[in-house]
């Protein structure tokens, strides 16, 4: 066997662990996780830095068929304006090559969420985070009139803003001042953007919430 058969024999075998090492990753995603950043202790690679967070957020996603949602959504900066442009909270996926990418609808192209080092039932870990598979939790029945809620200013430029989400999917926003939008606006929600805001609202038992009180001086 001559060198270029071996190095085509060898790309071949290459290929096909990847493709195999792919397949295994897209069924073990299928579900919904918590994203979350390794302590300083525990990172895969000691040769790399920890994350530089000041606080690490529980973000959840859902991977289901070939379709990722993001219960924070999708946005994409723009460098003119300064500001996210809204993409919605789902979007096409493909892992190739152990690297997941999800699909930006704006810009057309698919961009990196982050390579799989290795993967368990229950964790996927990447290079500075890992996403851990969401247990079970009590599903509470949240009945509604209206969630409202309502930002007050600062002595900076904080934005001033009040929102009122109805039981029927109706929104009114009401951006006074240091938002990306002023003026009132009425509109309605997307009704399968709703049901999915509603399913992850039944993960919290909302009239158990308990409110901090301020320390006396």
């Amino acid at each position: 066997m001559n060198k270029l058969s071996q190095y085509i024999l060898l790309l071949i075998i290459i290929t096909s662990c990847h493709n195999s090492f792919d397949g295994k990753a897209n069924n073990a995603l299928q579900g919904n996780w918590i994203k979350e950043y390794y302590p300083e202790e525990t990172m895969i690679d000691e040769d790399l830095p920890p994350p530089d967070f000041f606080f690490k957020p529980n973000v959840l996603y859902t991977f289901q068929n070939d379709t990722l949602f993001d219960a924070n959504q999708f946005h994409n900066y723009n460098k003119k304006t300064k500001k996210n442009n809204y993409l919605g909270y789902k979007t096409k996926f493909i892992i190739k090559d152990s690297i997941i990418y999800w699909y930006n609808t704006l810009t057309k192209q698919d961009i990196e969420y982050g390579e799989i080092k290795k993967f368990t039932n229950d964790t996927i870990y990447f290079e500075n985070f890992m996403l851990v598979k969401e247990k079970a939790q009590q599903v509470y029945q949240n009945k509604f009139d209206a969630i409202i809620v309502t930002s007050s200013g600062c002595y900076g430029t904080c934005p001033i803003y009040n929102y009122r989400i109805e039981a029927d999917g109706t929104f009114i926003y009401d951006g006074e001042k240091f938002t990306n939008i002023e003026g009132l606006y009425k509109g309605k929600i997307n009704k399968e953007y709703f049901n999915y805001f509603k399913k992850i609202l039944n993960h919290i038992s909302v009239l158990n919430v308990k409110r901090k009180r301020k320390k006396s001086a």
